[in-house]
């Protein structure tokens, strides 16, 4: 009897849940599992090969009464385990199991990362750290775009009707295409991802976007996305690239070029991206990260991830104290930001000098 079957036979006849760690290559199934379970692009090994580490992923998988419950992506370097399932919601027993299962099989393993991770942990039987590091901005899609655009507030309604009525009156030769994997081009994906690090950099901050961070985006979109190109006399004047995974719609960019601020054609370009989600039978459709205002007029929901960081043991934490101060930092202020930006903290002097300096600091709020 093989070990896989063994495994699954086991889980099989047992109500406890039963883990086992595969290492690649990854057997078919995971892939599979992956979607089903979560549909998230960054729970995908479509994720995985983009960043060029298929060959290096590892997955804990858990069978209980014969069903995969939950799977772990995840790689080793050096002493720390670092998960490649980003955005991912967990139940806290599926984490302690899972950080037990790494530290029995990996003894060189001596810390755990959960970048981006969605789970009411209160206590685990080991050292850890956790602190709000990103929000999703998710929306809800309905069954049509109409009764999308009839549930969106008044002024939202009115603004989307006027700008494409502008941009159509002063440039009739606006078009807006959507490309699908195979029919994507790198050269329309450099384009947006250039014209939003312009806007970025105008605004004295610093871009993400570095030549290899758009080299995997491209690798990922043209495997599962979805892009929206705007052109005006021919060139590229907006864009949004999205990937979907499982029915669901994750927007990585949305740009368009400045010298179009006044006509809102990103906001338009989002909207239309959105309409188009809808009529390919998305669920949701995720903006990603940023607290920006124009995603909760459109509907956006926020849920909130956890950087989280598990020591082996507290001689463990005491040997990557530098890791542990870091996350700390990190932690905390980002707490004091919100807390500085939140609205119920008024417009005292003292208030809007510390948001100035922020800001001038590449700060957003």
């Amino acid at each position: 009897m093989s070990g896989d079957l063994a495994v699954q036979e086991l889980a099989a006849a047992s109500a406890e849940p039963v883990y086992r760690i595969h290492e690649a290559p990854l057997p078919a199934f995971v892939e599979h599992e992956l979607v089903r379970l979560y549909k998230n692009v960054f729970a995908s090994l479509a994720h995985v090969r983009s960043l060029g580490l298929a060959d290096q992923v590892r997955a804990c998988v858990c069978r209980q009464a014969g069903q995969v419950t939950a799977v772990v992506l995840f790689w080793q370097h050096g002493g720390t385990v670092e998960v490649l399932s980003g955005a991912l919601a967990l139940r806290p027993p599926d984490v302690a199991r899972f950080a037990r299962a790494v530290f029995t099989t990996y003894r060189s393993a001596a810390v755990i990362t959960f970048p981006a991770v969605r789970s009411a942990i209160v206590r685990l039987p080991f050292p850890f750290q956790r602190f709000n590091c990103l929000e999703d901005i998710v929306l809800d899609l309905p069954p049509s775009a109409e009764a999308y655009f009839a549930s969106l507030g008044k002024n939202m309604r009115a603004s989307l009707k006027r700008y494409q009525k502008r941009i159509a009156t002063d440039f009739p030769d606006f078009r807006y295409t959507f490309h699908a994997t195979d029919d994507i081009s790198e050269q329309d994906v450099s384009a947006i991802v250039a014209l939003s690090s312009a806007r970025i950099a105008s605004k004295n901050q610093a871009s993400t976007h570095t030549g290899e961070k758009t080299r995997q985006l491209f690798r990922l979109v043209k495997e599962c996305g979805v892009v929206l190109v705007a052109r005006i006399d021919g060139r590229v004047c907006a864009g949004v690239i999205c990937s979907e995974v499982g029915g669901n719609f994750f927007m990585h960019v949305v740009a368009h070029d400045p010298v179009y601020d006044d006509y809102r054609v990103g906001k338009v370009c989002c909207y239309l991206s959105i309409c188009d989600a809808i009529a390919r039978g998305a669920r949701e459709y995720h903006f990603l990260w940023g607290r920006y205002e124009y995603k909760y007029r459109l509907l956006g929901q926020q849920r909130d991830f956890d950087r989280l960081v598990i020591y082996r043991s507290r001689l463990a934490l005491l040997l990557n104290l530098g890791l542990f101060v870091n996350i700390a930092w990190r932690g905390y202020g980002r707490r004091a930001k919100w807390w500085l930006f939140d609205e119920r903290r008024g417009d005292a002097r003292w208030v809007q000098l510390a948001r100035g300096m922020l800001r001038r600091l590449g700060v957003k709020g």
